[in-house]
């Protein structure tokens, strides 16, 4: 018998088969049989989220194995599928199972070339699918006469209720299908998005239309762009007035307008807007800070990309001051300095509502980033603040933003990404942490501490009691030495992220020492480095005296044959469920390391390992 294809079977459950069954990668009658026992155990037992799926393995459906794996996937990613493959994929039991032996709920067609014969046929097979409740036809290239096909079949199919039309060339004629199914009674459609097509104004006017009566749809993407202009926006402001449905909305460029915000301060039923990549003027702004005032049901406002500008800023933080609906606000690469940050920092408080911020990517510089930490010194309901990508925050002194960090109790992620900090801004953020016990997840990546912001971390982790995630990557600093004693008397860190530190086999050694007294940590990032044989033997032996470390990841590092051999034999006798990445490691392929690992992976079924030479 042939060697049986496995590249679609779980990691976990190839590791079972292959230690129970397989003898030099063949299958024998008996083996099989074996096999399949194995397999319905494991489908009884476990939910298998997704997999993805290429023509080519779709040649695999007929084998029994895969037909079995394929009733328990609730999610298949159809990659690289050509029009001709589509045929033989609705007669596959991926789309046409045997009755109640499939739990597929999802496909994605994502830059397949399904085109509007391969929708037509989708379309057949789907109208009668009590299962699939989401379809993605992104860059699918279906046109007008597909989406037509999709429509009909959504009229009288009651379980899909989620399609993206993404970039299908779709024009007037697709938008009439699309409205004359929104204006259809008991259709089950919630969720529509229309990306980046070619609709024209009347277009869009016929889907305003549709939604005015519409009693399905909760959420609309309607990402558009008019070459001519700005979409004329009176029809779709009727239908918010009037829906009661609609959930979430979100623009795109061209099509937000002081109509549609008018519209929606009277709208009492969308809690999330997006306004994202929208060249929008001061009039767009203060309809939409009007809006702000007299809305009380909005939950979330996203203008990330949206060049509000400082006045803007302004603008709209002045009816977030009284506003008690909006819990998360997006200004992210919204082109602010110091003087839209100082009016939202005023803002904060005031507010006592709003839970997450999200400042990245702007020009935040001295005066705003010390307003932003007087704020955090009162405020008491924010839980999330994002300022990476501010590179003018290191450039200053962070005295005055730590010390109302110290003195928070609310905050519980804060994010400082790629903000060019400082050793002296550093030290300021882990002397802080020493004093703020509310803290849980700090994410200071691609910064500038020097060897004395790391033993001030160094110190704040030995007395800090709350941070369970730490990301310290692309420190410039030795940093393990550093960090030992603090990681080795710390009781609340779960998951530490140290990716391009320079981590040589010294400082693993130092990283090994504070495993064997940590009883914490769950999850060790230290891809990208440059830790060789023995400091894998020394972080080795640290594992086999730690049973709380549940993931590994020492990915391109340069641990060779023997840091392979060592760490396998660690990994054989591990009692505990671990997931271990060991890819792109100068391993030997077919090398006594390999063999090694392999061996591991045989023998511990609690092992989860990832490698690639």
């Amino acid at each position: 018998m042939d060697p049986i294809t496995v590249s679609w079977v779980d990691p976990i459950l190839w590791d079972v088969m292959k230690h129970l069954v397989f003898r030099s990668g063949i299958l024998s009658p008996k083996s099989l049989k074996m096999a399949r026992q194995v397999c319905r155990l494991w489908y009884s037992w476990v939910a298998f989220p997704s997999i993805r799926l290429s023509p080519k393995r779709l040649a695999s459906v007929g084998d029994d194995l895969f037909s079995a794996y394929l009733q328990h996937v609730e999610t298949v990613y159809f990659q690289e599928f050509e029009i001709n493959d589509i045929p033989i994929l609705v007669t596959s039991p991926i789309m046409s199972p045997p009755s109640g032996r499939n739990k597929l709920r999802r496909i994605f067609f994502d830059s397949s070339t399904v085109g509007p014969y391969g929708a037509k046929l989708l379309a057949q097979v789907l109208s009668n699918n009590k299962n699939i409740e989401e379809m993605n036809l992104r860059f699918c290239n279906i046109g007008n006469e597909g989406v037509a096909e999709i429509c009909s079949m959504l009229s009288s199919n009651s379980t899909l209720k989620k399609i993206d039309f993404t970039s299908n060339q779709i024009t007037f004629e697709g938008a009439k299908c699309i409205s004359d199914l929104l204006k259809r009674d008991n259709i089950s459609l919630q969720s529509l998005t229309l990306s980046q097509d070619a609709l024209t104004p009347a277009g869009l006017d016929l889907i305003a239309d549709a939604l005015k009566t519409n009693t399905s749809l909760q959420r609309l993407v309607i990402m558009l762009h008019n070459d001519t202009g700005p979409f004329q926006t009176e029809l779709l402001a009727e239908a918010i007035k009037t829906t009661k449905t609609l959930r979430e909305i979100k623009f795109g460029p061209t099509m937000f307008s002081p109509l549609v915000s008018n519209a929606l301060a009277i709208n009492n039923s969308i809690k999330h807007i997006s306004v994202n990549q929208h060249a929008i003027d001061l009039n767009g702004i203060t309809a939409l800070a009007n809006m702000l005032n007299v809305n009380f049901s909005l939950e979330t406002l996203d203008l990330a990309y949206t060049p509000l500008r400082d006045d803007g800023a302004s603008i709209i933080a002045q009816p977030l001051l009284l506003n008690r609906s909006l819990t998360s606000l997006n200004l992210s690469y919204a082109h602010l300095s110091n003087a839209g940050t100082i009016s939202l920092a005023t803002m904060l408080q005031a507010n006592a509502t709003l839970l997450q911020l999200d400042l990245s990517g702007n020009n935040i510089a001295a005066e705003g980033i010390s307003a932003l930490g007087q704020a955090l010194s009162t405020n008491n309901t924010l839980t999330s603040l994002n300022l990476s990508s501010n590179v003018n925050i290191g450039a200053e002194p962070l005295a005055g933003f730590a010390a109302g960090l110290a003195a928070n109790r609310s905050l519980l992620e804060l994010i400082l990404d790629r903000a060019n900090i400082p050793d002296h801004g550093g030290i300021a953020i882990a002397q802080a942490i020493s004093a703020n016990q509310t803290l849980q997840r700090l994410r200071c990546a691609n910064n500038h501490f020097g060897p004395a912001a790391i033993a001030a971390f160094s110190t704040a982790l030995a007395s800090n009691t709350s941070l369970v995630h730490l990301d310290l990557s692309s420190t410039t600093a030795e940093l393990a030495p550093q960090i030992t004693a603090g990681l080795a008397a710390n009781r609340s860190l779960q998951t530490f992220i140290l990716r391009h530190c320079s981590i040589s086999d010294t400082e693993a050694t130092y990283l090994a020492r504070a495993l064997k007294q940590n009883r914490t940590l769950t999850h060790l990032d230290v891809e990208y480095n440059e830790i060789g044989v023995a400091g894998m033997v020394e972080l080795s032996s640290a594992l086999s005296q730690n049973d709380t470390i549940a993931r590994l990841n020492v990915a391109h590092n340069e641990i060779g044959d023997v840091g392979a051999i060592a760490l396998a034999e660690v990994l054989q006798r591990k009692a505990t469920p671990i997931e271990v990445n060991v890819t792109s490691n100068k391993i030997s392929r077919g090398g006594e390391g390999a063999l090694a690992l392999d061996q591991a992976k045989r023998k511990n079924l609690n092992l989860s390992l990832e490698w690639a030479f």
